[in-house]
């Protein structure tokens, strides 16, 4: 969900099992339009323009979820639908992997110019520094584990949430 600057679809696409199918989705056309320039022709993937906190997508239709630096884009109530969406989409025991911005340590070197940039260029941001992504789940629908690890001093981190 929501398309990225670079290759990672490009490596997600490569990665893909002969059977395999991936479905990117974003709201912004000129994302899209970026995406389709680099891509090959594939039948197994599929551009979708979306909305991360309402997806098209049927109940438990997806084994796997990515949501690769988009929820320090959102405004708090974006961020909580469109998590409840991804353990929404998500088959029971399947996967969803989150990356995104993570409170570094105290003393890491890149921890003023990030606040800086965040407080001039990313209004949303702090808050994946104030408060663990896990609190903007929904109360409603719980994953079945949880898992967390942390980059760079603190700077990024990964959660892996079983449905």
């Amino acid at each position: 969900v929501a398309c990225v600057y670079g290759d990672l679809t490009l490596r997600l696409r490569a990665a893909l099992a002969p059977d395999a199918r991936l479905e990117v989705v974003d709201i912004l056309p000129i994302q899209l339009q970026n995406l389709r320039s680099k891509l090959p022709a594939d039948e197994r993937v599929t551009i979708v323009r979306g909305d991360s906190s309402s997806l098209a997508a049927a109940a438990a239709s997806f084994d796997q979820l990515l949501l690769f630096l988009l929820l320090h884009e959102q405004p708090e109530p974006v961020r909580r639908a469109t998590l409840a969406e991804a353990l929404r989409v998500v088959k029971p025991g399947g996967k969803i992997v989150i990356v995104d911005y993570h409170c570094p340590a105290r003393l890491h070197p890149l921890r003023p110019l990030m606040r800086a940039v965040f407080g001039r260029l990313e209004p949303y941001a702090m808050d994946l520094w104030r408060y663990e992504i896990e609190q903007f789940l929904p109360d409603d629908i719980k994953p079945a584990s949880i898992s967390k690890a942390t980059f760079f001093g603190g700077l990024y981190q990964q959660l892996t949430l079983i449905r």
